[in-house]
């Protein structure tokens, strides 16, 4: 897997916020999330400022890079 093959769009969930936050794909294949929290939940835990996090959905990375290695 070369960058080139990271497709970046915006996130359209709850969790992230939808203007700074991103969803990376890998062909139609979503590999993770990163960005800024949706400002609802910053307000429901009453946090004044920005919170920053981001996730990895391993089960959807090509498994080539995954696999074992064997000893020389």
């Amino acid at each position: 897997m070369s960058p080139q093959n990271i497709i970046i769009n915006k996130v359209n969930n709850n969790i992230y916020h939808p203007g700074k936050s991103i969803a990376l794909y890998i062909g139609k294949k979503l590999i993770g999330y990163v960005g800024e929290l949706h400002p609802k939940i910053l307000k429901k835990f009453n946090m004044k400022q920005s919170v920053y996090c981001g996730e990895i959905f391993f089960d959807n990375l090509p498994n080539k890079n995954l696999e074992k290695r064997k000893p020389m």
